[in-house]
């Protein structure tokens, strides 16, 4: 059993490893039952290095929280997601005792497998397996600790599904749509893609990630359709909220700057200028604390005209929303983000809570 968990775990560690150079778009969504001793908080960290977080918190009910962030990328660098350490450090040496309990509910795909850690070296393990019902498993140790000793419960994944596939020739042009056949098989964990047909069957219930990589020759100067930027509002660390105002819009300006392919964002006034006519993507997250008089509440406008809106107020804790929208821009259309009157937004130069980033889908 431990060797089975020891290849889950290097096999499928959730880390994203870059193909090619290039710019990266990520998003993190992360949500858990509120609890007054504890908060939904997981970083994104590229090659070990933190870049933005996603935090949630409040009493009861149900808390959700999102980020998002493009990212410059060389080939071989590594992207992933860190829960924050639920983790206990010994404040003196001594005997202690520890029970880990394990659930989940049936499936005949999975199974519910959590190990105790030391110092990040393996201790004990919980694990059940079922096709239906609802399966625990639990388990206990007895250690001793010195002063300072890390101990900590890893997931162990389970899950087994991926594929990668590339076109093995030039396709098209065609005088209608076409399924695409990719006949290359890079890797395909699973066989849930079919070679023959060019599509994937989900053999489970679940969240999939696909990416699309497309590559032509192309007629117009190939920087001009290189343009992505991903911008979060403070560049210092600590937390500060922004607002409210009251004398009208307020643009807000974020400064510290992940990435910014083509030069189109400008970090000192907030705004984005189109290079191209083209089709972009923008997304804007926004994140606040709770307050009976205010909200957090941002508005996207092309030309000072608006666009879409984040909102989200609620009487204390934290609270966090997001937005997105893909608009057809002329050469020279501006974009930005307004803050509305009276209401105010927060960020830390840490943890980059809120964010605005956008990108040219494609010239036109």
């Amino acid at each position: 059993m431990e060797d089975e968990m020891e290849r889950l775990k290097t096999e499928n560690e959730g880390i994203f490893t870059a193909p090619v150079r290039g710019a990266y778009a990520f998003r993190v969504f992360s949500k858990a039952f509120g609890n007054p001793e504890r908060a939904v908080t997981a970083g994104l960290f590229k090659n070990d290095q933190h870049i933005i977080s996603t935090y949630g918190r409040q009493a009861g009910g149900f808390i959700s929280s999102s980020n998002g962030v493009s990212l410059l990328l060389e080939e071989g660098d590594k992207v992933k997601v860190n829960l924050y350490p639920g983790i206990f450090t010994a404040p003196v040496r001594g005997a202690y005792a520890f029970r880990v309990f394990s659930k989940a509910f049936g499936n005949p795909e999975r199974a519910v497998t959590a190990g105790l850690f030391k110092n990040d070296q393996h201790i004990i393990s919980t694990y059940g397996r079922q096709a239906g019902g609802f399966i625990s498993s639990s388990n206990g140790v007895s250690l001793l600790l010195e002063e300072g000793d890390k101990v900590k419960v890893n997931l162990y994944p389970v899950s087994k599904v991926a594929f990668s596939v590339s076109l093995s020739s030039s396709n098209g042009p065609h005088s209608r749509p076409r399924t695409l056949i990719y006949k290359h098989i890079f890797l395909n964990t699973g066989d849930a893609y079919n070679s023959n047909t060019g599509i994937f069957t989900a053999p489970m219930k679940g969240v999939y990630a696909f990416k699309v990589f497309s590559k032509t020759y192309g007629s117009q100067d190939d920087k001009a359709s290189k343009v992505a930027f991903s911008a979060s509002l403070l560049t210092s660390f600590g937390p500060k909220s922004v607002g409210p105002f009251h004398n009208g819009l307020h643009t807000l300006i974020y400064k510290h700057v992940f990435l910014n392919t083509g030069n189109a964002y400008n970090p000192n006034t907030g705004i984005f200028t189109a290079p191209v006519r083209g089709a972009y993507a923008f997304r804007v997250f926004s994140k606040a604390s709770g307050n009976k008089q205010r909200a957090v509440t941002a508005g996207l406008f092309k030309n000072n005209q608006h666009i879409i809106s984040t909102h989200a107020h609620q009487v204390g804790s934290f609270i966090s929303s997001s937005n997105g929208v893909s608009l057809l821009l002329e050469e020279g259309d501006q974009v930005k983000v307004n803050l509305y009157p009276g209401q105010w937004i927060f960020d830390n130069g840490q943890h980059h809570h809120s964010t605005f980033c956008g990108h040219l889908l494609f010239p036109m």
